[in-house]
């Protein structure tokens, strides 16, 4: 059985070449063991014409097939819909109210600035919820069935929430800084590099799990890359309970003080824009 390697004929560095080799190492990795138990050459080639795939049960950890679903693929985009509709939107309404002599007599009315500030969140928060809701729509219209039979749909309503919030704050900021003649083409180019940058950055258009150390390790002072880590458990694990259920909650959390860090960021600036 030790006997001479076999001459092979292949594609030099073909993926099917390897695998070739593989199934040829394992056929002779077999015999050699029968052998080496005491088996004739005929009674070898007997017991491995006998040879059947090995039946592998799976243990249930409470985590899915290990493929993306569809309403995964759904809410990992969600941060780019937020991010480009929102900051679009409150853009051109809050550089609007920044155009002729309307920040002046914003200023002269009896309102105080902090009041108009936290109004003016508070509008947005308007909008962003009504955005917020058609998503969600839109998610249990596609993908009614799968969601409701998967356990977590409560944590994908909250971390979609937290992302609507991110993205409102994120807008209402980038509002203050648009103004002038030339606010719409400013606008495009900062909501387009915004966008865009943090999508891919944090996970929305390529996955984390293929993303390098190093991309990862900036990624995590975003508040997106938070969101699309608590979007990959609930994809993945049917049961949010222990190491996972930290996980998620600790995603949600950090979200959560990104949106208090940039809602007292957005009242500085408004403040000494003001001033």
């Amino acid at each position: 059985m030790e006997g001479k390697a076999l001459n092979v004929t292949k594609v030099p560095g073909s993926y099917t070449a390897f695998y070739v080799d593989q199934q040829i190492n394992s056929f002779l990795n077999d015999a050699r063991a029968f052998h080496a138990a005491g088996f004739t050459r005929e009674e070898t080639a007997e017991a491995l014409g006998k040879l059947e795939p090995a039946q592998v049960e799976l243990l249930d950890t409470g985590r899915a097939s290990g493929e993306m679903s569809a309403y995964g693929f759904y809410f990992r985009y969600v941060p780019y819909l937020f991010l480009s509709v929102l900051c679009y939107v409150m853009g051109n309404v809050i550089s609007a109210f920044r155009k002729g002599d309307l920040p002046k007599r914003m200023r002269a009315c009896a309102v105080s600035g902090r009041r108009q500030s936290v109004e003016g969140l508070l509008a947005a928060a308007t909008l962003g919820l009504c955005l917020w809701a058609l998503s969600i729509a839109g998610a249990f219209f596609w993908y009614r069935d799968s969601l409701t039979e998967r356990g977590g749909v409560v944590y994908f309503l909250l971390n979609t929430l937290l992302m609507m919030l991110v993205a409102l704050t994120i807008s209402y900021l980038v509002g203050l800084f648009v103004h002038g003649k030339n606010a719409v083409n400013t606008l495009n180019g900062i909501v387009n590099v915004l966008s865009l940058g943090l999508c891919f950055l944090c996970g929305v258009f390529v996955p984390l799990e293929i993303m390098s150390k190093r991309v990862k390790a900036v990624s995590q002072f975003l508040p997106v890359y938070w969101y699309e880590v608590v979007n990959e458990y609930l994809v993945e694990f049917g049961n949010v309970t222990g190491e996972a259920k930290q996980a998620v909650l600790q995603g949600l959390g950090m979200q959560l003080i990104f949106v208090a860090a940039l809602v007292c960021v957005t009242l500085t600036v408004s403040k000494w824009k003001r001033v």
